[in-house]
């Protein structure tokens, strides 16, 4: 129980840090990772039902989702090299 709540506040911290610096890309991200549960939920339910057409379009948008919840998260993480630069060239500088 213990492990679990400090995994939550560890999670909490790091993404209050995460917006601090990227906030719009944060919430892009956000939005698309909600976008893409919501189209594997859907999949999910064509494929169990057997709706072939709606099965085909639910996974391509799951598809679409996922590639762009990915590139998101990695423009989140990755930053701006020419922000990390001159941070380090006036960190040099003093």
């Amino acid at each position: 129980m213990e492990c679990i709540i400090l995994l939550m506040i560890q999670r909490y911290l790091f993404w209050k840090q995460l917006n601090q610096f990227g906030g719009i890309i944060m919430k892009a991200h956000k939005y698309w990772s909600i976008g893409a549960i919501v189209t594997m939920v859907g999949t999910f339910y064509t494929g169990y039902k057997g709706l072939k057409a709606a099965h085909k379009y639910f996974a391509f948008g799951s598809l679409i989702c996922m590639i762009m919840a990915v590139y998101s998260g990695h423009k989140m993480i990755s930053g701006n090299k020419r922000t990390r630069k001159q941070v380090e060239n006036t960190k040099a500088e003093e």
